[in-house]
């Protein structure tokens, strides 16, 4: 039992982690790095891109996470 909460807070921990990777990816200092209007990123400017790319990962990240979480069974809920 003690084990299992452990899990759960090892996940929590990496999905906040993870969240505030994605947040960081969105802040001004890394986006200003983008903020350009040349070269074009696959028919995109690149501080587009960089928001698609961001948006992405993001989803990639919290699937991961889910996976962790619910589908290996680290949490399951209780009623």
């Amino acid at each position: 039992m003690v084990e299992r909460y452990e899990r759960k807070r090892k996940i929590m921990k990496l999905g906040l982690a993870l969240l505030i990777f994605c947040f960081i990816l969105h802040c001004w200092p890394v986006i200003e790095l983008f903020d350009r209007p040349t070269p074009i990123i696959l028919g995109l400017p690149p501080i587009l891109f960089w928001t698609v790319l961001g948006i992405i990962i993001t989803v990639i990240c919290m699937n991961i996470l889910y996976f962790l979480e619910y589908v290996r069974g680290g949490v399951k809920e209780e009623r």
